[in-house]
């Protein structure tokens, strides 16, 4: 009795392989990119610098950048981006004070970059942006539940 209840489930795994021949439950990360595509990042980052191991200050920086994808051959995508920064001091241990000042305005860098499908970047060594790069990348395989 209990092996009839096995045979939908066997037909139901046997179908996943007829329409999914070479695995099951598994997928393949890469990059789309879309031509004139555009999007923004925004981060702050908390930063405390310590010299000689005592805190001297902390700070905010805000990072804005607005990127636009510009052209795309071969599934790599040329990218066109602006890096903006704004710092802003929280702590000066100097005073001992906390700071409620505003941000200012510290870079803006321009950049362009291509990206592949897998998302390793090609720069020229004459921008400085992205500092972070190849982050993150995909393997050229297909994952299943559990790959890391």
């Amino acid at each position: 009795m209990t092996r009839l209840k096995l045979i939908p489930v066997f037909i139901f795994f046997m179908l996943l392989n007829i329409f999914h021949p070479f695995s099951v439950w598994c997928e393949t990360f890469e990059y789309k990119h879309i031509l004139g595509a555009r999007y923004r990042i925004l981060s702050v980052v908390d930063e405390a610098v310590f010299l000689n191991d005592k805190l001297s200050h902390r700070a905010e920086i805000l990072n804005r950048i607005a990127v636009e994808v510009i052209d795309v051959k071969d599934g790599r995508g040329n990218h066109k981006a602006t890096f903006q920064t704004s710092e802003r001091i929280v702590y000066d241990s100097a005073s001992k004070v906390q700071a409620n000042s505003s941000f200012a305005w510290s870079r803006e860098y321009e950049s362009i970059f291509e990206r592949d499908k897998l998302g390793y970047l090609t720069i020229d060594p004459k921008y400085y942006m992205p500092v972070v790069r190849n982050v993150p990348v995909f393997p050229d395989r297909e994952l299943n539940v559990s790959d890391s």
